[in-house]
């Protein structure tokens, strides 16, 4: 019993300086939200029951956190190669608890993707990408805006991945897709979302006009414009 409550302390210790870690990179200091990282990932290499499902777990999530942190300090080789090992362990996991585990993998995947693309892997990126949209569709939360928001960011990602590789049509579905999900968090909360929903106008109107589209590329940056100019006068 002494040895369970030690382990269950270590992970709640590992899990405050990964928490800490984040509070480091809000705050701008990415040497520190970096270094917290790493030792989060360290600190439960001390757990002994290394088999549990929630020790897999949350060393999975420090896994990712400690790659976002190496790959925004230029470091993409080594984020890539602990994104993998999150994605790998979310990929077991899901195994035995899809209903658990699989919105886990998915947003795993989306950090793994961003891996590879920023090395130039755009083809694998996308591959990455794709899977992580499969298991988002069959993915329900008790916070349905924060998966429609992770699902938005997921699509943004996979119309760069699929833009860069002159997959001109996939990229402007996906852009589209980004932006209709945008416009529902817009409509739920608007305080929030007109913001990012502006933003998904724009990219969306960026791809209609490298399409040839350019009516309908008008009409839509002006959608943007216009939910700029109203943000911009409420503040």
């Amino acid at each position: 019993q002494v040895k369970k409550n030690k382990e269950e302390d270590i992970i709640r210790y590992a899990a405050a300086v990964k928490n800490l870690s984040v509070a480091y990179f809000r705050d701008g200091k990415s040497d520190e939200a970096l270094a917290s990282a790493r030792q989060s990932v360290n600190i439960y290499s001390r757990v002994a029951n290394a088999k549990s499902f929630e020790y897999k777990s949350r060393l999975a999530s420090s896994l990712i956190t400690y790659a976002n942190r190496l790959e925004e300090q230029g470091q993409g080789e080594e984020a890539l190669t602990i994104a993998l090992q999150a994605v790998n362990i979310y990929r077991a996991l899901n195994k035995s608890k899809p209903a658990e585990y699989g919105h886990q993998l998915a947003f795993a995947l989306n950090s793994y993707a961003s891996c590879l693309d920023n090395l130039g892997r755009t083809d694998e990126a996308i591959v990455a990408a794709k899977e992580s949209l499969d298991l988002y569709c069959g993915i329900t939360l008790e916070t349905p805006e924060e998966l429609k928001e992770e699902v938005a960011i997921v699509f943004n990602n996979y119309a760069n991945f699929l833009d860069a590789e002159g997959r001109d049509e996939e990229a402007l579905a996906a852009a589209k897709k980004t932006m209709g999900v945008f416009q529902e968090l817009a409509i739920s909360a608007p305080n929030r979302f007109q913001s990012q929903y502006a933003m998904s106008l724009h990219n969306y109107s960026s791809y209609l006009s490298a399409q040839g589209k350019e009516l309908e590329a008008l009409e839509v940056i002006q959608q943007s414009l216009n939910i700029y100019k109203d943000l911009a006068e409420l503040r």
